[in-house]
């Protein structure tokens, strides 16, 4: 098995096995398919928990180091677990529509932690605004989906953007 096969969650084999096991031992379902519609992203997590050697955290697949882990909770029992961002796109594909958009979300996480100036998708307002308890105030949803496209905002617009991004981030990205 070559290294592309050991890091890719979609081949075949122990890795994806020991996620799968992973997961349905914190899901009600009985099989991969069902458990997936029971999680739902959470956020990042930068970092890990950290081995002794390298401060990385392992997924549970096994794979390891990973630098940065996807939090993801089930909804049904309550359980939250990390998965690597590799790992996260196995519950892309037959997850729940939150789950189909997180690589929208990850991606402007991304964006944002390099520009704070970074207009949030409707992705990641959707998301934020899909919370039992909404992030956004729906003022602050309407300002944010009013001036997604626009790039030349007025100052004091870009001041209000810039806090929303921060404050969407806070939620999003957690530290070590």
């Amino acid at each position: 098995m070559n290294h592309d096969e050991e890091r890719c969650p979609n081949a075949a084999g122990s890795k994806f096995a020991k996620l799968r096991d992973h997961i349905l031992s914190k899901s009600r379902a009985q099989t991969w398919e069902l458990a997936l519609l029971e999680w739902e992203p959470l956020g990042v997590v930068d970092g890990g928990d950290g081995c002794e050697h390298c401060g990385l955290a392992t997924c549970p697949c096994g794979f390891h180091p990973i630098s940065e882990r996807c939090w993801i909770s089930n909804g049904v029992t309550g359980a939250e677990t990390y998965v690597g961002n590799v790992c996260i796109k196995r519950f892309m594909a037959g997850g729940s529509e939150a789950l189909r958009e997180w690589h929208h979300v990850h991606a402007w996480i991304k964006r944002a932690q390099k520009n704070p100036n970074a207009a949030p998708t409707g992705a990641v307002i959707r998301f934020a605004m899909s919370r039992k308890k909404p992030w956004l105030l729906p003022d602050t949803e309407r300002f944010l989906l009013d001036t997604m496209r626009k790039r030349n905002l007025t100052p004091r617009q870009a001041a209000w953007r810039r806090t929303c991004v921060a404050q969407l981030l806070r939620r999003l990205v957690r530290a070590r």
